[in-house]
């Protein structure tokens, strides 16, 4: 969650900054903040499930195993 907070944060700014031409009559900062939410959020909802999954927590050390065989 945290990673993602830092990403939603860059992507506003760098779409304050680089962007804001897009915005039209919207500010720049409620353009980006919508515009960024509207794909972050359903990404960082999809890896939380994902992540909750039972089983998943083991993933990365069976993923070793098999690259050590």
């Amino acid at each position: 969650m945290l990673g993602y907070r830092g990403r939603y944060a860059m992507a506003v700014l760098s779409g304050v900054v680089f962007f804001a031409e897009y915005a039209g009559d919207q500010g720049a900062l409620a353009y980006s903040l919508i515009y960024n939410i509207s794909y972050l959020g359903p990404e960082c909802l999809i890896c939380v499930v994902v992540t909750l999954i039972p089983g998943m927590a083991r993933l990365p050390e069976l993923l070793r195993r098999g690259s050590e065989r």
